[in-house]
């Protein structure tokens, strides 16, 4: 029910014609291209060079880019997608229909998110090797799909409806393509999308975001982020204010680009162990943490008391976060102190704001007086 809810979204505004639209009937075979790399900006230079004018006033649009492109400088974007997407937890691909991939004048593209999910393919044509799908800006013949994409580092991909989709294929020379896709997300499911992924984050190993939270986690603290504080956040609501309204309805424009090699049944990756690929592989005890990789939060699988960060492996389960334990784990800023304990941390012990430490001083880069501090570097003075 829920992806048929998502889907109907995708077909509003896909009805009507325009003169330069392409509609078919679309002939030749049928070829399948697996989803091999995914590349999100992480610059705002990248966002801008990935956008493109969705609604016809001459501006390029990524909304969404610019968004992640603030995330990734905050270090809480994952530059693990092929690992991700290699251990099949993105299994996205696209099928053309065409006669002639240098030139045909009626040609078909469908991206689909994942095996079974529905998907709105796009009319276009291939011009000397180069296919330019119906342009957002002027067609009311459009694709849509529901992407699957890479984005916060410790959580899953996020699963977003995008609609008015359009899509630019470039040869790779070596068979394949790299595809700019651009489209719209409704406002709604790109909030939600964030939100989810943000919890997800934070629980998974929260030692690692302790100052993200705190840019939501409002008085008195919690040590969680509820729906509430994240919709209603001054930032959020900045940041993810639509700027593009296709069929008169709020979203956030979206800029990506994706690498397709030919695979005629979709699934021809091979997956490699990684510390950042989403699932359970190599000698993990839990998903990316245990074993060679990260120390697992508390709660989690393990074999050895050397799986978790918490220092401790009772029945399988890693042990409870404690701020008497010795090691540093749960939001705490240094092993037992900081302002998650209520133990003020000593001079030289790491901190991210400035009651974390006895000194009320937070060192370099971080400013004492500022609410949040960066992740890179800081120690109490």
């Amino acid at each position: 029910m829920r992806r048929q809810i998502l889907f109907s979204l995708l077909l509003v505004g896909c009805a009507g014609n325009a003169n330069d639209d392409v509609v078919g009937p679309y002939t030749g075979e049928i070829r399948r291209f697996v989803v091999d790399d995914i590349t999100l900006p992480q610059t705002v230079t990248q966002a801008k060079e990935l956008a493109a004018d969705l609604n016809g006033d001459d501006a390029a649009d990524n909304q969404l880019g610019q968004v992640i492109s603030t995330l990734a400088q905050m270090g809480n974007v994952t530059s693990h997608a092929k690992d991700i997407i290699a251990a099949g937890q993105i299994t996205s691909f696209v099928e053309i229909v065409a006669n002639d991939f240098g030139n045909d004048e009626t040609v078909s593209v469908k991206l689909v998110g994942a095996v079974g999910e529905d998907a709105i393919a796009t009319g276009g044509r291939f011009v000397d090797g180069h296919y330019t799908s119906n342009r957002t800006a002027s067609s009311k013949i459009l694709g849509g799909a529901t992407l699957h994409l890479p984005v916060f580092v410790d959580a899953d991909p996020s699963v977003v409806p995008v609609v008015g989709l359009e899509i630019l294929l470039e040869p790779d020379g070596s068979g394949g393509f790299y595809a700019s896709v651009h489209g719209a997300v409704p406002h709604p499911h790109a909030i939600e999308m964030a939100y989810l992924a943000t919890a997800q984050m934070i629980s998974t190993y929260p030692s690692e975001h302790i100052g993200f939270l705190g840019l939501f986690d409002s008085y008195p603290r919690d040590w969680m982020v509820s729906h509430d504080e994240f919709t209603r956040n001054s930032l959020i609501l900045a940041l993810m204010a639509p700027d593009i309204r296709p069929s008169g309805k709020d979203a956030l424009s979206l800029g990506v680009r994706m690498h397709l090699s030919p695979c005629a049944d979709g699934t021809c990756l091979a997956s490699t162990s990684s510390c950042f690929n989403r699932v359970q592989d190599g000698d993990e005890t839990d998903i990316d943490c245990g074993g060679s990789c990260h120390g697992c939060v508390e709660g989690s699988m393990c074999n050895v008391a050397g799986d978790c960060e918490t220092a401790g492996c009772t029945g399988g389960s890693c042990d409870a976060a404690s701020c008497t334990n010795g090691v540093r784990d749960s939001f705490e800023s240094d092993a037992d102190c900081g302002r998650y304990c209520g133990t003020k941390c000593a001079p030289g012990k790491r901190c991210y704001y400035a009651d974390d430490c006895a000194s009320g001083m937070c060192g370099m880069p971080c400013d004492p007086d500022s609410y949040w501090c960066s992740n890179d570097y800081e120690t109490c003075q």
